[in-house]
């Protein structure tokens, strides 16, 4: 049997023989594990394992693909160079002509990124059940939330040793719409600058209010998309908004600072914060003055 179509596929690819030897491996998986099929030709799959699966999972595969069906499930793996990795993964029975399973196939996904953003998603939920972290307004964090979260995303920022951008945010004009259009008017558009703001971010980045219209983000592993590009969407998106409200009162408006927190250095928050402050008023500042 030749296997030379899967040569080209995106995803690992791992084909073994009835008796759960390898005999065939792409060039995707290589790039993925750092395995080469010098290391493994021959060899059972089980020296893939980082010994984290239990193992009635692996009954329940071998249970399910030796009686012709296909398994789904997710695999804890260890690639050639030590990391342990999580991978999504379907192994299905290949069979000849005459139906006879003569091989088994496997493809998978790396699913560990995700799997800890699900994860750091599921700590945040379980802190708010504890304690009210909530912007009872704007659903947003609170100032309490923002250093609660702001503390467990600092240290995985120095494990993963990826930087974090912090965003101060000030609603230009609050306090005219306020006395213009009224508080419910200003409560408006409180709300719908947070909505902008969940719109803008990541479900994993950190948006919080301070306090009055005053807000704060932090972008998690920005150096991806650049601090230029992240601003520019956030003004699109304002923008965007007030386009559609040429004809009403409350137009939304920022003045913004900006720093960022390097996973090397020991990081006091509360100082970022107050510098990332200065920077938003100097902008402010400058703003008004027409320059």
């Amino acid at each position: 049997m030749t296997f030379s179509a899967y040569q080209q596929f995106p995803t690992p690819v791992l084909i073994t023989n009835m008796r759960g030897v390898i005999e065939y491996l792409n060039p995707a998986f290589t790039q993925m594990t750092g395995y080469s099929r010098r290391d493994l030709m021959g060899k059972n799959p089980r020296v893939l394992s980082a010994g984290k699966t239990p193992p009635h999972v692996y009954k329940k595969l071998w249970d399910t693909v030796l009686s012709g069906g296909i398994w789904q499930g997710e695999l804890q793996n260890r690639s050639k160079d030590g990391r342990s990795y999580l991978e999504s993964i379907f192994i299905a029975p290949m069979k000849d002509s005459r139906g006879k399973i003569t091989h088994f196939i496997a493809s998978w996904q790396d699913i560990t990124a995700k799997k800890h953003v699900e994860q750091g998603l599921r700590r945040r939920r379980r802190i708010l059940e504890r304690v009210s972290l909530q912007d009872e307004l704007t659903g947003l964090y609170n100032r309490r939330g923002f250093f609660a979260l702001m503390e467990h995303q600092i240290q995985l920022s120095r494990r993963q040793k990826k930087q974090i951008v912090i965003l101060y945010l000030d609603m230009d004009h609050l306090k005219q719409i306020n006395d213009k259009f009224g508080h419910k008017s200003g409560d408006r558009a409180l709300i719908a600058a947070a909505k902008l703001l969940n719109k803008t971010f990541r479900t994993s980045d950190i948006v919080a209010r301070l306090g009055g219209d005053e807000f704060v983000v932090a972008a998690l592993d920005s150096e991806k998309e650049g601090l230029e590009i992240i601003v520019r969407r956030l003004r699109a998106n304002f923008e965007e908004y007030n386009h559609s409200r040429a004809d009403k009162p409350g137009l939304l408006e920022f003045s913004l600072g900006s720093i960022l927190i390097d996973p090397k250095e020991t990081v006091d928050l509360g100082a970022l914060l107050e510098k990332a402050d200065r920077l938003m008023y100097r902008e402010k500042k400058r703003k008004k003055s027409g320059r």
